[in-house]
C-alpha cells in the first residue's frame, strides 16, 4: 500500500506513459497535406485553395473507392460485426495507399492530385485533448479520493470509474482524432480497449451507485457484476456475436439505466437524514448530469440507427461533470468525508497536470518517435526515478527520526520548564511537530503501546496524561507510511516524558519535605517566642503587636502550604484581624462589603492570600500609625471580573505625589503587581482612599476546577 502522495505519484507515471504514447500513436498515423470532410456532396478534399470531390485514392498497385463511413469518429455505430472488421480492413488499406511511394487522389472530374504527407508531432485536434485532458481529470479524481479513503466502497469504486473513462477516453482521443485513417490492427485495439474502458467505468458506475453513501443491501455485487462485464467483452472481442448492439450498446446502456435505480434507493434510503440527503441531492446531479448525456447522445442513437449529432469529444467533456462537480461537492459538501484534505489534493492535482504538460510539450517539441519517447522515459525513470525512490524511500523512512532528533534539544528543555500538569498538552505539540500528520485527534480509546493502523496510514498513541489515546493519519502531510521506526521513537518519546515526570514528582517531594521541615521550624521556633511574649507581655500595645505577628506569622506559614481557601472565610478572619489592630489603637472600624461577595465560592491560594492580606494591614497601618486615623473604612464591591478594594480613613492627608516611598507604600506596589492589580491613592473631602483593582478570573477557574 502507498501513502497517498506516492499513490497520486503512480497514478501520475502511468498517465504519463498512457498520454505519451496517445500523442505518438497519432503522430505515426499518414498525415496528408490535404484535408477531408463529409458534406451532401460526399467527400470533399481541400489544399487550402481548391476542394474537390474525391473519388479514391490509388498507387500504382492498389486503389480504394473513397466512401463517408471511412471518416466516422466511431466505428462502434455499425450495427454488425461483418461491417466492423469490412471498416477496419479498409483504414489498413488507406493507410497502405497513403504510406506508398506514389500516393494519388482522383477526383470527380478525373483530375489526379499527388498527395503528400507531412509529420505532426504534436496533434492539432482539440478533440484529442478534450478527452485526454477528460481522461486525466477521472483517474486522477478517483486516485485522489482512494488515497484518503481507501476502506470506502464508494471511493474504491469511483476510482474504477475514473480508470475506466481514463482507458476508454485515452482510446477514443487517438483514432477520434485521426487525419484519415490509422492502421486497421492498431484501430481495432483502440476500439476494443474503448469498449474495455466503457465496461470499466458501466461497472464501477453502478457498484458505486450502489455503495455509496450505504450499501443499498448488505451484498456485495461488484465480484459478479464485473465478471458478467467480462464476460460481455470477451465474446465482442473473440467476435462470437454478429450483433454489435447485443455487446457494444445494450449492456452498457443496462448498466447506467440500473445505477440511475440505486440512485433512487438511495435517495429514498435517505429520508429522515437532511445531512446526507443534502450531500447526495448534490451526488446525484452530477454523476447523472455526465452519464446521461453521453449515454443519450453516445450510446442511445446507434441502437435505433440514427446519426450522431454531437461529437464524441465533446460527449467525453460532459464526464467533467460528473469529476470536477465531485471535486467541488467535497469541498462544500462532506462527501467522502475529505473535507480535511481536499484543498492539498486538489494542489497535487494541480501539479500533476502540470507534470503531464509538460513533458508532453517536451516529447513534442523534440519531435520524439513514439518508441524514442517511451525508451526516454523508461530511461529517466530507471536512471532517475528509481535511485530517486530508494533514496526518497530512505528519507521518508527516516524523516520522523530526524525530526526527533532535530525537537530533541527543545522536548528537554520544553519537560525541564514544564509543570507536570502541562505535559500533555506539551505531548500533543511534540507528536504534531515530530510527525506532522494531516489529521490528528483525540479519541477516548485506551492503548498500552503505539500502534501503526490502517495498513501504515494511520498510527494509535497513547496520551500519557490520560487514557485517552491520539489517532494520527498520513505521515508527513500524506507523503509517507506509517512504520515500525515510527512506534520505536514514540516509545523513546514516552519513557523521555516518563523520567520527566519522575523527577518532577522527586523534586516536588523534596520540596514538599524541605518545606515542612522549614514550616515546622518556624512553628515551634519563633511561634513559640511569640507566643510566649504575647501571654506574658504587660503592656496591652505588645500584647497587641505580638497577635498580630502571631496572626501574620500562621499567614506566612498557610501560604508556604500552597492551600486554598474560600473567600469568604477569608473576610471573616481578616475582619476579625483588622478589626483588632483598630481597636487596639482606639480607633474604629467600617467594614463593609457587597452582599454578593459573602458567596463567592473563589479559591484563594496561599500566596494571592498572603499579598492581599498584607496590603489590608500595610494600609490600616499607615492609617493608624503615621495618619493618626480615627476612623478606618475597608469597602470590598464587585464588578463581574474585578474585585475592589477600598481603604479610606479620616487622618492627617498629605498631597499622595509628595510622599516620600518607603518600605510600606513599596511593599503594597509590589505586592499588587504579584496580584495583578491596579492600585492608586486619592483626596477626597478630607479622606484618603487606597483603591485596589484586582482581577478574579483565575480564582474562578480555580473554583470550576475543584467543583
Amino acid at each position: 500500500m502507498l501513502a497517498p502522495v506516492p499513490m497520486i505519484g503512480a497514478v501520475l507515471a502511468l498517465l504519463l506513459v498512457v498520454n505519451i504514447s496517445a500523442v505518438q500513436v497519432l503522430s505515426q498515423a499518414p498525415h496528408p497535406d490535404l484535408q477531408f470532410s463529409l458534406t451532401d456532396q460526399g467527400v470533399i478534399a481541400s489544399d487550402g485553395e481548391r476542394s474537390w470531390v474525391a473519388v479514391r485514392l490509388l498507387n500504382d498497385q492498389e486503389a480504394i473507392e473513397l466512401q463517408p463511413g471511412d471518416f466516422i469518429e466511431e466505428p462502434d455505430v455499425v450495427s454488425t460485426r461483418s461491417t466492423y472488421r469490412r471498416f477496419f480492413e479498409r483504414q489498413a488499406l488507406i493507410v497502405r495507399i497513403l504510406q506508398s511511394e506514389n500516393p494519388r487522389l482522383e477526383t470527380e472530374s478525373g483530375e489526379v492530385i499527388p498527395v503528400t504527407l507531412h509529420e505532426e508531432p504534436l496533434p492539432a485536434s482539440p478533440g484529442f485533448w478534450v478527452q485526454l485532458f477528460v481522461g486525466n481529470i477521472g483517474l486522477l479524481v478517483g486516485a485522489a479520493v482512494l488515497a484518503f479513503q481507501r476502506s470506502n466502497m464508494g471511493a474504491r469504486h469511483l476510482f474504477v470509474t475514473g480508470l475506466g473513462l481514463s482507458i476508454s477516453a485515452s482510446a477514443a482521443a487517438i483514432y477520434s482524432s485521426r487525419p484519415i485513417a490509422i492502421d486497421g490492427e492498431t484501430f481495432q485495439l483502440l476500439s476494443n480497449l474503448n469498449f474495455l474502458g466503457v465496461l470499466v467505468f458501466c461497472c464501477g458506475f453502478l457498484c458505486l451507485m450502489w455503495n455509496y453513501p450505504k450499501p443499498v443491501f448488505n451484498r456485495r455485487i461488484a465480484p459478479g457484476w464485473y465478471l458478467l462485464m467480462l464476460a460481455v467483452f470477451l465474446v465482442d472481442a473473440f467476435a462470437l456475436i454478429e450483433s454489435m448492439d447485443l455487446t457494444r450498446r445494450i449492456p452498457p446502456v443496462a448498466t447506467l439505466i440500473m445505477a440511475a435505480a440505486m440512485l433512487v434507493v438511495q435517495w429514498r434510503h435517505s429520508e429522515g437524514d437532511p445531512l446526507t440527503r443534502q450531500s447526495l441531492r448534490w451526488f446525484v446531479f452530477v454523476t447523472l448530469s455526465g452519464s446521461t448525456f453521453f449515454t443519450l447522445f453516445i450510446l442511445v442513437p446507434p441502437l435505433f440507427r440514427l446519426e450522431l449529432v454531437v461529437s464524441q469529444a465533446a460527449a467525453f467533456l460532459a464526464f467533467l461533470t460528473i469529476y470536477v462537480g465531485l471535486a467541488v461537492g467535497v469541498a462544500r459538501y462532506p462527501l467522502f468525508d475529505l473535507q480535511q484534505y481536499w484543498m492539498k489534493s486538489l494542489i497535487w492535482l494541480a501539479g500533476a497536470l502540470l507534470v503531464i504538460a509538460v513533458n508532453l510539450a517536451i516529447v513534442s517539441v523534440l519531435g520524439l518517435s513514439g518508441s524514442t519517447a517511451i525508451w526516454m522515459l523508461l530511461a529517466s525513470l530507471l536512471v532517475v526515478a528509481i535511485p530517486l525512490k530508494i533514496a526518497g524511500t530512505q528519507y521518508f523512512l527516516n524523516r520522523a527520526s530526524r525530526n526527533f532528533h532535530h525537537h530533541l534539544p527543545r522536548i528537554v528543555e520544553r519537560m525541564a520548564r514544564s509543570d507536570i500538569q502541562d505535559l500533555g498538552a506539551l505531548w500533543e505539540r511534540q507528536i504534531q511537530d515530530i510527525f506532522r500528520p494531516l489529521d490528528m485527534k483525540r479519541e477516548a480509546v485506551t492503548v498500552v503501546k503505539p500502534v501503526v493502523a490502517k495498513r501504515g496510514l494511520g498510527l494509535v498513541v497513547p496520551m500519557i496524561d490520560s487514557p485517552d489515546s491520539l489517532h494520527l493519519e498520513y505521515a508527513d502531510e500524506g507523503t509517507r507510511l506509517f512504520n515500525s521506526l515510527d512506534v520505536t521513537l514514540i516509545e523513546t518519546l514516552i519513557s523521555l516524558f516518563d523520567i520527566s515526570r519522575s523527577r518532577q514528582h522527586l523534586a516536588d517531594e523534596a520540596r514538599l519535605e524541605e518545606r515542612g521541615r522549614l514550616r515546622r521550624d518556624i512553628h515551634d521556633t519563633l511561634g513559640g517566642r511569640l507566643l510566649t511574649i504575647m501571654h506574658s507581655a504587660s503592656d496591652e500595645r505588645v500584647e497587641s503587636e505580638s497577635r498580630q505577628a502571631m496572626g501574620e506569622l500562621r499567614d506566612i506559614l498557610s501560604a508556604v502550604d500552597g492551600d486554598s481557601i474560600l473567600f469568604s472565610g477569608l473576610l471573616d478572619q481578616w475582619e476579625q484581624q483588622l478589626g483588632l489592630q483598630v481597636q487596639a489603637s482606639h480607633a474604629a472600624l467600617d467594614w463593609q462589603v457587597e452582599d454578593r461577595l459573602q458567596h463567592q465560592d473563589w479559591q484563594v491560594a496561599g500566596k494571592d492570600r498572603l499579598n492581599l492580606g498584607r496590603i489590608l494591614r500595610e494600609a490600616v497601618t499607615n492609617a493608624l500609625r503615621h495618619a493618626e486615623a480615627a476612623v478606618v473604612r475597608i469597602n470590598f464591591d464587585w464588578n463581574e471580573s474585578e474585585l475592589v478594594i477600598v481603604i479610606s480613613n479620616n487622618g492627617l492627608i498629605g498631597d499622595p505625589d509628595q510622599w516620600q516611598p518607603g518600605y510600606g507604600l513599596k511593599s503594597i506596589r509590589e505586592r499588587a503587581e504579584e496580584l495583578q492589580a491596579q492600585v492608586e491613592w486619592q483626596v477626597e473631602q478630607g479622606w484618603l482612599h487606597l483603591v485596589l483593582t484586582i482581577p478574579t478570573t483565575h480564582w474562578a477557574r480555580e473554583s470550576n476546577a475543584a467543583a
